[in-house]
């Protein structure tokens, strides 16, 4: 991974350190082993044991004599032996092939790797749930397809997002518990020289257990849920990020990203504050689904081995783990300081003008003109005129510029007649005046729309359909039913 993204811990836990760390931690595993069924003295093994503790692997020495074998794992062993008195070296991998080495040790690399991933993904959690909480009665308009749907509140948006990252977080936890399954059992995997007793055993002081049905390899269905877990994870961020960015947009913004009293955001337009880091985690996502697909072609390997899933896995499993704690830390620090324009969400609600009730206010509307003689069709079909209605535009018809001076003027004009409506009509009192109006954005004709006024006349002569009515607006009976979300998250 290229610095800018690389994060330490990853780094470290790939590193060609730690690699070779891990690969000396197998060999003196299944040398304890041997020494524990009788097959070494005790003696010899501490003397082994203490011998390569006490000399650290040399990684230039070992790189060099990779250049000329082409073989880092056999490389290694070079390396290994040259610390250990002659009558030692034959305790060093012995009855062992490479991969009985590596599997092991790449094994252990994955599960620490998973565990700084979801000890990330705690932390973010804590933060999504101290702002749902925080913003529990912040309302809003919530939208589907873009458009304003019905009301919510941030908090409840919050838990969205966090119900989302629990299901990645525990299929990272699922993938993670079949990382304990390794193999130390022969050139193809029915043990050969070396017998299951001692496989067992090594893997037990490795903290992993025998993979029955191994070849030379484990097979890379046991690693490839990870991968999917992982990009998964990273694709809700990516969703969690495109919603910031979606709500970020001028002129009326409902979020921003942190921004820096010394950032800029752009080089020409000194008024932008661009939501550089969720955009990032667009990209981030893009990245984690491509490493995710690599590693599931390594599925497929030629009968008990073949060596092209390597390196694939040199770079897509450190990378995918970069980008996936890249993508969570971001969020993280995007939402300790995401800037919350409630103000915004309030003028979005009033300049829906009650459209954010229209599915609870059609229920009201059919039982209080069913006596009327209007159907269930009618009352969806008034609720929909109502609020074509609301929102036509009835100011001057604007003519066609035919050049930038003309344009120019055209806006001048506008912005001297043009105003906000301090208390715009909305659709509870534009129902209720029964002033329905035909519609070029609605098939219904002049004497439908005439027969809907007089019923609705009717309806609202009373003062508790009148009552019902506007009750089917109040966001306290819109959201009554979203404290369950807050029960569940408080359980």
């Amino acid at each position: 991974m290229i610095e800018r993204y690389a994060q330490e811990d990853i780094t470290a836990i790939f590193s060609d350190k730690t690699k070779v760390k891990r690969w000396q931690d197998t060999e003196i595993a299944v040398t304890q082993a041997y020494t524990e069924s009788h097959e070494f003295s005790e003696a010899d093994f501490r003397e082994f044991k203490g011998a390569l503790l006490a000399h650290p692997v040399d990684l230039k020495w070992w790189k060099r004599r990779d250049e000329k074998i082409h073989h880092d794992l056999n490389a290694f062993l070079e390396e290994r032996a040259r610390r250990l008195p002659t009558r030692l070296q034959p305790l060093l991998h012995s009855n062992m092939t490479s991969y009985d080495t590596q599997e092991a040790a790449f094994a252990r690399t994955l599960i620490d790797a998973s565990h700084l991933v979801l000890k990330e993904l705690a932390k973010l959690k804590e933060v999504l749930q101290a702002q749902a909480l925080k913003h529990r009665f912040s309302l809003m308009v919530g939208k589907t397809h873009g458009q304003q749907g019905e009301l919510q509140t941030h908090g409840k948006r919050c838990i969205t997002w966090l119900r989302a990252l629990e299901a990645d977080r525990l299929l990272i936890e699922q993938a993670k518990a079949k990382l304990r399954y390794s193999k130390i059992s022969g050139a193809v995997g029915n043990w050969g020289p070396i017998h299951p007793d001692i496989e067992r055993r090594a893997l037990e002081i490795l903290g992993l257990e025998p993979y029955c049905g191994a070849t030379q390899i484990i097979p890379r269905e046991i690693y490839t849920p990870l991968a999917d877990a992982l990009a998964q994870t990273v694709l809700t961020i990516d969703k969690i990020a495109l919603d910031i960015r979606l709500n970020a947009r001028t002129p009326l913004p409902l979020y921003h990203e942190p921004f820096a009293k010394e950032q800029k955001g752009s080089s020409a337009m000194p008024h932008k504050k661009n939501p550089i880091n969720t955009e990032q985690l667009e990209g981030m996502g893009r990245m984690a689904s491509t490493y995710a697909a690599g590693i599931k072609q390594n599925i497929r390997t030629w009968e008990e081995r073949a060596i092209e899933q390597s390196c694939v896995e040199r770079v897509f499993w450190p990378d995918l783990f970069h980008v996936t704690m890249r993508a969570v830390s971001v969020l993280t620090k995007v939402l300790k300081g995401l800037v919350i324009y409630r103000h915004n969400m309030l003028i979005e609600i009033i300049l829906s003008r009650g459209c954010y009730a229209t599915a609870g206010a059609k229920e009201v509307l059919k039982q209080l003109v069913e006596p009327h003689g209007l159907k269930a069709e009618d009352a969806y079909r008034v609720i929909q005129l109502a609020a074509f209605n609301i929102f036509e535009y009835s100011g001057p018809v604007l003519s066609m510029p035919k050049s930038l001076d003309q344009a120019e003027q055209q806006l001048a004009e506008f912005t001297a007649t043009w105003q906000f409506e301090t208390q715009p009509t909305t659709l509870a009192d534009y129902v209720m005046r029964a002033e329905l109006q035909p519609s070029s954005q609605l098939k219904a004709s002049a004497w439908k729309i005439k027969q809907w006024n007089r019923a609705l006349r009717k309806v609202f002569v009373c003062p508790q359909a009148r009552l019902e009515w506007t009750e089917a607006f109040r966001p306290t009976n819109v959201l009554k039913h979203e404290a369950h979300l807050f029960e569940q998250l408080c359980a």
